[in-house]
């Protein structure tokens, strides 16, 4: 670990360049300064990549010649760097001649609307400026994290920490040396940033690529929930040499980060979209990190994928999703298609869930501004998504005629059904005849509320924010709150490249935070963090009890701890009761009572030796002293009786007629059991069992006993086993098997071959083997025996309790093959063995 004094500038330069290393193997170090420097870790970087799977099995798309990614200064000299389209200018301004044969918007909701105002401005301050962003890119590229207490913003390449009520912590810090790691990769763009509310961590990272467009994703994760604190950073490098993957998007998700990029060979050829997920875990624990990855294919449209949005606000989701506006393959462009990526680290299934069609769309024109001269809007790619209560809320700009002419015009959309077809829940376009609208942000707060922001400008206006939202319960497709300005424009734009985007999030407490550009006077560009909260709650409180439930024997009694937390300013103590019909025998209480907001009180139940055993509902509620607000909350209060358990192993014992058979009686206690179990065994036929007892016949509270019984007849018994405690009764079932005596019959060898002339004896050996317990006599016959004058003879040896059986021929008796049978008998038992003797000469 290494820690850096605060006069560490120079000492952090030096350890970059000590870090000149591949990112791959560099070995994991933790670089520590005091502010303004904040803390970066540096793991060792993404290992284990996983292969890609395809999403189809249709052909890839041809390549398409696209040119761009053309850099122009920022060779050290102060020049300003411009980031063309990645598309290419010349196929941008094509598609968006198509724009002007749109239809006109008479059944599509125009601008914010004029309902009842319940979204409310907060605070809201400059962010970062052209002239602080270290490389005086164009365009920016804002993105913003919030957590509880404080804000991340970034552009290119700069990055700024706020705590939520303005105050700067950190910053402006040039984020390409913060995520670097001493690599060749030395150009940084397309930033992005994401907070954890599961695991309350900051994330954020950038592109990395060379002059040859070989690219890496860098990515940095906080240490804690402190963003001024230690951060982990990571390189992920891009599969494929001279690979760009442009235009990324990344946000936290379930178990991973997932970014969404398209991907460029050599940086001209558009070669298809791409998805990645990280192992986010192993990142928080500054540990080696793996990551996999899909090449997306088609769309729901049939054309290449373009530029997936991975959800936002989807940690709490099972699966991450993903929307993407069909773009550049179609003159009047109407999909959205929906993609899904669940488990990426283990069966990783990936899939086009399908595509929905909203309003026909087109590009975006270039917009004009107050004056003269117009701003590059880009194209209708999707922009942000964001997920709420198993629905995506996605926007884009496109060209759209509201009446007389096209203008660039945000259009949203709500897709339900992720998991099965996609279906298109609600849209609209904030449009309006000579206002320009473009680079929309969107996000959706707890209930369920949406936020739609974006720029705007027109031959009156400057480049400025605008937004307007709506609540859950507003009829669908509509934006009813009148539509604000956020940040005003303060200069002409000097017909600069505007975007690429921006970001809304929400911070989980009811406000929306947005992070988006306006044309600054002195500055050509700056951008604004401004905050939205779409309702004002009245003070209200919270009543919670732990545990759910609780169990006790009658006669005894329990607590359960109740919780009041306040919300909005709610600062009254709140009277507690209980609601319910308690059993007979049952009391309650509370101590202390009233309580506090942010104070708990114990609820006391107890019982007498007469209640009832049961399961009791227990309602609590909690009452401001004016009698509202009021809150309710339920525990369970189970009532239980002392009682046993029996359990016998084995369940099936086999012993042969005369043999003791043993069972082990186990008894358990319940709920505080200490009577004494009496023991019994029941059945049929019992009368064929010689002796039955159990030892000790009795257990008191828990313990075991051993059933031996012995029976001398034959059969399968079915024995039930139960123990007894006054009116408390268990049984458990078992078996007994008792075979009947009986015995096999073996001879050896099964073939002899004599001869005749010689006068040699065949012998063979038999073998009787008892089973069931037989010990009875076995007499022996033979069958088949040749006639002239042959002899057969058993002979029995008493050494080894074996008969032989010997057969002498004579020179009479025939030649030939014989089959003789051995015959064993015992009573009515009777068992025969086969063998075969052949005479020759």
């Amino acid at each position: 670990m290494w820690t850096l004094s605060s006069a560490g500038p120079r000492v952090l330069a030096a350890l970059w360049h000590w870090l000149d290393e591949p990112p791959m193997m560099s070995p994991r170090c933790v670089v520590r300064a005091f502010l303004p420097l904040l803390l970066v870790a540096l793991p060792s970087g993404a290992a284990r990549a996983q292969t890609p799977g395809p999403l189809a099995t249709s052909a890839a798309p041809a390549l398409v010649d696209v040119r761009g990614h053309e850099d122009r200064g920022d060779r050290g000299d102060g020049a300003e760097r411009r980031f063309r389209h990645p598309a290419g200018d010349d196929d941008l301004e094509r598609g968006k001649q198509d724009a002007d044969a749109l239809p006109p918007s008479a059944a599509v909701p125009g601008t914010g609307g004029s309902g009842p105002e319940i979204a409310t401005p907060g605070l809201g301050w400059d962010g970062i400026s052209k002239g602080e962003s270290f490389c005086g890119c164009l365009p920016p590229d804002g993105a913003i994290a919030a957590g509880p207490n404080n804000l991340v913003v970034v552009v290119n390449t700069a990055l700024k920490v706020f705590t939520k009520t303005g105050t700067l912590l950190a910053g402006p810090i040039n984020l390409a040396s913060f995520l670097a790691r001493g690599s060749s990769l030395t150009i940084a763009t397309d930033p992005f940033a994401d907070y954890d509310p599961v695991a309350n961590r900051f994330m954020l990272g950038a592109l990395f690529r060379d002059l040859s467009y070989n690219s890496a994703v860098n990515i940095a994760v906080s240490g804690s929930g402190d963003p001024t604190a230690t951060w982990y950073v990571y390189s992920f490098p891009v599969a494929g040499a001279n690979n760009l993957l442009d235009f990324p998007h990344a946000t936290n998700g379930p178990g991973s980060i997932y970014l969404a990029g398209n991907v460029f060979a050599s940086g001209l050829l558009f070669t298809g979209a791409r998805v990645y997920a990280y192992d986010k875990s192993a990142m928080y624990a500054g540990a080696v990190a793996s990551f996999t990855y899909w090449d997306v294919g088609l769309n729901a449209a049939g054309n290449p994928g373009d530029t997936l949005s991975p959800a936002h606000g989807v940690t709490g989701a099972p699966a991450m999703y993903f929307i993407s506006a069909d773009n550049f393959y179609c003159s009047k462009c109407s999909t959205i298609s929906v993609f899904k990526w669940s488990d990426p680290f283990g069966l990783s299934s990936f899939t086009l869930q399908g595509g929905v069609s909203v309003t026909p769309y087109g590009q975006p024109p270039n917009a004009p501004e107050l004056g003269g001269g117009t701003v590059v809007t880009n194209d209708a790619r999707n922009l942000e998504t964001y997920w709420s209560n198993g629905t995506l809320y996605g926007a884009h700009a496109i060209g759209f005629n509201p009446g007389s002419g096209t203008v660039a015009s945000a259009q949203w959309y709500q897709i339900g059904t992720l998991d099965t077809a996609p279906a298109l829940v609600q849209e609209g376009i904030v449009a309006s005849n000579g206002q320009h609208r473009y680079f929309p942000t969107i996000a959706v707060d707890g209930s369920g509320d949406a936020f739609l922001a974006y720029s705007y400008s027109s031959s009156s206006d400057y480049v400025g924010i605008r937004y307007t939202a709506r609540l859950a319960n507003d009829p669908l497709g509509t934006m009813t709150q009148p539509e604000t300005v956020m940040k005003a424009g303060e200069a002409n734009a000097n017909g600069s490249r505007w975007g690429d985007y921006g970001i809304a999030v929400s911070d989980g407490s009811g406000t929306i935070w947005n992070f988006l550009e306006y044309a600054k006077a002195g500055s050509l560009w700056g951008t604004w963090v401004g905050s939205v909260s779409l309702m004002s709650p009245a003070p209200d409180f919270t009543i919670g009890a732990t545990p759910a439930s609780r169990t006790v024997v009658a006669g005894a009694g329990t607590t359960y701890s109740v919780a009041i937390t306040g919300l909005d300013g709610y600062s009254n103590a709140v009277t507690l009761s209980v609601t319910s019909v308690l059993p007979a025998g049952v009391s309650a209480s509370f101590g202390p009572n009233p309580v506090a907001p942010g104070g708990s009180s114990t609820l006391t139940v107890s019982t007498t030796g007469t209640t009832s055993a049961g399961s009791y509902p227990i309602t609590i509620k909690g009452a401001d002293p004016s009698g509202s607000p009021s809150h309710t909350t339920s525990v369970t209060l189970v009532v239980a009786v002392p009682d046993f358990t029996i359990d016998v192993t084995p369940t099936a014992e086999t012993q042969n007629q005369g043999a003791a058979a043993s069972y082990t009686v186990t008894i358990g206690a319940l709920n505080r059991f200490t009577g004494t179990v009496g023991l019994s065994v029941s059945g049929e036929p019992l009368d064929s069992i010689s002796t039955v007892s159990f030892s000790p016949p009795s257990v008191s509270g828990s313990g075991t006993s051993t059933l031996s019984l012995t029976t001398f007849t034959s059969g399968t018994y079915s024995l039930v086993i139960t123990g007894t405690s006054g009116a408390l009764g268990h049984s458990k079932t078992v078996t007994l098997t008792v075979p009947t005596p009986n015995f096999t019959l073996t001879a050896s060898p099964t073939f002899q071959s004599v001869s005749r002339g010689a006068r040699q004896p065949a012998n063979y050996t038999i073998t009787v083997t008892p089973t069931g317990g037989f010990s009875g006599a076995v007499s022996f016959s033979v069958s088949g025996v040749p006639g002239g004058g042959t002899t057969a003879v058993f002979v029995l040896n008493p050494a080894t309790g074996r008969t032989t059986l010997t057969v002498t021929p004579t020179l009479r008796t025939p030649r030939g093959t014989y089959g003789l049978t051995i015959r064993g008998t015992n009573g009515a038992l009777s068992h025969t063995a086969s063998v075969t003797l052949r005479v020759t000469r």
